[in-house]
Formats: C-alpha cells, structure tokens, sequence
C-alpha cells in the first residue's frame, strides 16, 4: 500500500461578542492508505458545528466555518491526535496505529458466539450496573448538567433486585477477588451529568482493579445487606465503595471544545484494541470530558471493606484537576483509587 501522510490541524475561535468564548486547536497528523475493509463513516464529511450554543438570556452563536484543502485521508495506519488549550500549549494526545496487518481469510470459528456470552441493552449494563441505573437511552434523553433525579429509572424502585446474570467461575486459590458496588455521584455541578460521571468512574475502576492475584467483578445490589448477601455468593474477599463528586472551577472555554475532545477522542480509540473493556472504558470517559472545564475538580472516594465487617480495612480520597478544558481529570484519580485498593487488600 502507498500511505499519504496527512497533516489536518482544526481551530476554533469566538468574536469578542460572543455569547460563549471559545478557543481551541486540535492537530492529526497521520498516514493514511486506501483499503477496501476501511471503516471510514466520516470520511468526506465536512465539519457541521451545533445549531444553537451560547449563554443565558436567550444568546445564540451563528457559526461560520472554512475549509482550506481538500486533501483524501483513508485508512489510518497511524494517526497522532494532539490537543492544544487557549494558552498554545498541549493539553493531551492520543496515538492510534496499525501494529499488525493481514489479508489472510479468517478462521469462520472466530465468528462463533463464545462462551460465557450475555447481551446487554447498554453500556451501563455491561459493568454489571443494578435494575434502576439509567439506560444508555435514558442518559441521551436527559440534557447536560440536568438533574438526575429526573432522569427515569430502567426499573421501579421497588423492584425485586436483579439477579446476577452469568455464573462466575469458581475463584481460584491464591486470588483475592474484589466486588465493585455501584459508584454513586455524590455533587455535581452543573453542567455535569452524574450518570455519565458515575458510569465512567465505575468503567475506569473495573478495568484497573486488576493484577496477577487480584480480579474485579461487579455487584448488582444496591441495598446494603443485599451487597453483602451477593458478595458472599461470589466468593468476594472485599467489596469497594466508591462515591464520586465534581466541582465547577469556572474559566475555561465553552462545551463547544468539550464536545469536540469528546468525539475525536472515542473515534480514535484503535479497533481491535488489547481489551474490549479498555475501549470502552477510553469511550465513558471521553463523554465526561465533554463537560470538563478549566479548574473544574474531582474527587473519588473509595472504602475497602470485608463482607459483614462492619468496618473499612482501606479509606482514601483522590484528586484531580483540569488544567484546561477537556482534560481527562477521570481516569488519573481513578487510577489510583484502583491501585490504592490493590495495595490494601495485598498487604491484609
């Protein structure tokens, strides 16, 4: 194959008058070549800002746009997003690349349902979230920074808990196994949805929280002696409690880059990447930092404790900060929430 190498920079900047003050750039320089098996559904459309966006009073922005070039991308072989804040300087990069290439016929066994599957309706189902945490559908329906409370549970409240949906294998010996309870999003300022928020802490988690010894599953009940109830039908040496909360920094620049970090961010998550749930864990995050600012500040919460205890074995709280607008202030704090909660439970 001939690859093209391709450098598209994309910047956007408000008037003076402008009801939301907007700056930002954002670079890919990559190689592309043209390959029959592309999943290119972008390519060749051109950049369509929102219809409406500005402040309160009823201020709209009208957006202009201007193309220059019309260079042909492709397939990506390699491709270096980089973000850049109001300031010129980088705020975050990602890299997507081809490390393995084949045109081999596939063995039609790799297309066979595997074992151990289960469908789920949404990406909160698929960590295992409990009946009544809002579907996939109920979180696009609400608006940003909405009240949750008005967001419709999947299922009534006073619903019968839900079962575990697939058999654990038995836990081997020698491995600590840990029960994630539900994250809960205790503040959130506005602008932010808890859910989203939520979702992607519990994503981050279940994906770190693990290590030659240590594995993660989640738990589905919600009520305390439901929990415990669950873990010890799962064999689980300790359950984690995680609470989440946000606070708005003020400054920064308008969702309009926010949105813009969130949807090149998920589309250059490689295919085929080491795990499925690393994918979509970079995805869950991506849609929170659509609604991160500049100074806005994070803290997860986590408990550590054994079933019936009573008592925490493990307590700390982790931080973040947005630099900039569209930082991802979830994953770092998160991160060492998991790598806390694996340090404890080894050393018990």
């Amino acid at each position: 194959y001939t690859a093209r190498h391709i450098i598209t920079t994309m910047v956007m900047d408000s008037s003076p008058d402008a009801c939301s003050q907007t700056k930002m750039k954002m670079e890919t320089d990559g190689w592309y070549i043209d390959a029959a098996f592309a999943l290119d559904c972008d390519l060749g459309a051109s950049y369509r800002p929102p219809q409406t966006h500005g402040g309160g009073g009823g201020c709209r922005d009208r957006y202009e746009t201007k193309q220059i070039g019309t260079a042909k991308k492709g397939y990506p072989v390699y491709e270096k997003m980089t973000m850049f804040g109001p300031d010129g300087r980088e705020s975050f990069s990602t890299i997507t690349e081809v490390v393995e290439f084949s045109q081999a016929t596939l063995d039609p066994s790799l297309f066979d349902v595997p074992e151990g599957y289960r469908e789920v309706q949404d990406f909160a189902s698929l960590y295992g979230a409990p009946a009544g945490m809002p579907s996939a559908a109920d979180i696009a329906a609400a608006t940003s920074g909405a009240n949750t409370a008005n967001i419709p549970s999947s299922n009534p409240s006073n619903s019968s808990p839900t079962k575990p949906t697939e058999a654990l294998p038995a836990k081997k010996a020698g491995m600590i196994r840990i029960g994630v309870v539900t994250v809960k999003a205790d503040k959130t300022a506005e602008g932010m949805n808890a859910a989203n928020l939520a979702t992607a802490v519990q994503a981050t988690l279940q994906e770190k929280l693990k290590a030659p010894n240590v594995e993660a599953i989640p738990i589905q009940a919600t009520v305390l002696n439901q929990i415990e109830a669950e873990a010890r039908q799962k064999e689980c040496d300790y359950l984690v409690y995680t609470t989440v909360s946000h606070k708005k920094g003020g400054g920064g620049f308008g969702s309009v880059f926010g949105s813009t970090a969130a949807q090149v961010a998920a589309a250059t998550v490689p295919y085929g990447g080491s795990t499925t749930a690393a994918v979509a864990t970079n995805t869950a995050a991506s849609v929170v930092v659509a609604d991160i600012k500049a100074k806005d500040e994070l803290t997860v919460d986590v408990r550590l404790e054994k079933p019936g205890a009573g008592y925490p074995a493990f307590t700390k709280q982790y931080k973040g900060k947005a630099k900039s607008a569209g930082e991802d202030i979830v994953t770092p704090p998160t991160t060492q929430a998991a790598q806390g909660v694996i340090e404890a439970a080894t050393k018990q």
